[in-house]
């Protein structure tokens, strides 16, 4: 899955997680901005595209340094 279609499935993943308030993201990248601003308004991932994010971080967690870039 290329970054169009990964990074608006992981904003709303993000955004529509039980306790957040506000999603912060930056990008240098009009049309970046524009997807950003957009992937909210899509509304909550549906319950299979839910458990399957939860299930891909599951497998790497372990390795997870909790790095962000």
């Amino acid at each position: 899955v290329d970054d169009a279609v990964r990074q608006p499935l992981a904003l709303r993943h993000a955004a529509y997680a039980p306790g957040v308030d506000c999603a912060i993201v930056s990008s240098t990248d009009p049309r970046n901005l524009e997807r950003n601003k957009a992937a909210p308004a899509a509304g909550p991932l549906a319950p299979g595209q839910r458990d399957a994010m939860r299930a891909a971080f599951a497998r790497v967690v372990a390795a997870w340094q909790g790095q962000i870039w």
